[in-house]
């Protein structure tokens, strides 16, 4: 019997007015998988992020996590979810140590101390635990909020372009880091990228998925297209067709 789905989006639709950020987005990420969707700036990724999180009601379209239905189990489901983005800034006036500690506080942690100390040594922020998170580089930053959003624990850990502010190799060791996190804990992470020329997320992950929409040049059918590559794909949907399933 197939393990249900972590996470499943199903005819995603959301418009701002006259325009249509999402038409009819579906896929799944299975447990343990590590899913990149990739496209270019107002390709619609950040909003399908934020109705995957409920903080946008999609216009149609349904979003199950863990089997259940988001919009009727939202607390619950949420608290098995974490979320970091490069635009969410954490108080620079806190130290990393500090921040964490709020953080844990928030999501409600029985040994905030021992939680705090397991993030700093699985992201090796030691060396830095006690500077003020302003006075450090991007690349760090970024790792303190992967750790962040490791705190709970979280079985689904949704990223939002997390390595758009670094140079390319700071962003090839936060991609290792990653991927190297899912691999070693089982679990599935969603992580949105730009597309481009450097194959980035494309050779790493488990599948890959690019977003096209009707009205948007060189686009295809709404849904999701999977460019050219080699690895083990999640099931997908499209509008119109059977689902895919890994072979």
């Amino acid at each position: 019997m197939p393990a249900t789905p972590v996470l499943e989006a199903r005819h995603l639709v959301k418009r701002f007015g006259p325009v249509t950020a999402v038409d009819g987005v579906s896929f799944i990420v299975d447990p343990g998988e590590v899913v990149a969707l990739l496209g270019p700036n107002g390709a619609g990724k950040t909003t399908t992020l934020h109705m995957l999180l409920g903080l946008v009601t999609p216009d149609t379209g349904s979003v199950r996590l863990f089997g259940s239905d988001l919009a009727r189990n939202r607390t619950e489901l949420l608290a098995r979810v974490n979320f970091a983005a490069g635009y969410v800034h954490l108080p620079g006036a806190l130290t990393v140590e500090e921040n964490l500690a709020v953080f844990a506080r928030m999501y409600g942690m029985a040994r905030v101390q021992e939680r705090v100390r397991a993030v700093i040594d699985l992201l090796e922020l030691g060396e830095m635990r006690r500077r003020p998170l302003r006075l450090l580089s991007s690349g760090q930053q970024t790792r303190v909020q992967v750790a962040k959003a490791l705190l709970n624990q979280p079985d689904l850990l949704v990223l939002d372009e997390p390595t758009a502010s670094l140079d390319p190799d700071a962003g090839d060791r936060v991609r290792e880091l990653l991927l190297g996190l899912a691999r070693d804990t089982g679990r599935a992470m969603l992580i949105t990228s730009q597309a481009g020329p450097a194959p980035g997320w494309r050779r790493r992950c488990s599948a890959v998925r690019v977003p096209c929409r009707r009205g948007r040049e060189g686009a295809g059918r709404p849904g999701w297209e999977s460019p050219p590559w080699t690895g083990t794909s999640p099931r997908a949907h499209r509008p119109g067709s059977r689902t895919r399933r890994r072979t």
